[in-house]
């Protein structure tokens, strides 16, 4: 079981950032992944998978700050592979 997790609910067992956007002078819209886990009474938990999250920050006088909860978003688009270079 998670500490202190209530059955039902979601738990972030790990989160990367995969960057930062500057939407206006010193605000942020930052994405990031996190590896879920459900917790499940009858089985104590289960990985639901990656959820991907964007988050507001701001730039504060003490530092940087988010500026709400994390909002649930769809999966960024891939990234093409880049074409192999020859000699």
């Amino acid at each position: 079981a998670l500490d202190g997790v209530a059955p039902g609910s979601w738990a972030a067992v790990s989160t990367v950032s995969l960057g930062a956007e500057e939407v206006s002078p010193g605000y942020y819209a930052v994405t990031v992944a996190a590896a879920i886990v459900a917790t499940d009474p009858k089985a104590d938990s289960q990985p639901p998978g990656v959820r991907y999250f964007s988050v507001g920050v701001a730039e504060t006088p003490a530092g940087r700050v988010a500026t709400g909860p994390p909002a649930l978003i769809p999966s960024p688009t891939r990234a093409r592979a880049p074409e192999p270079v020859s000699d």
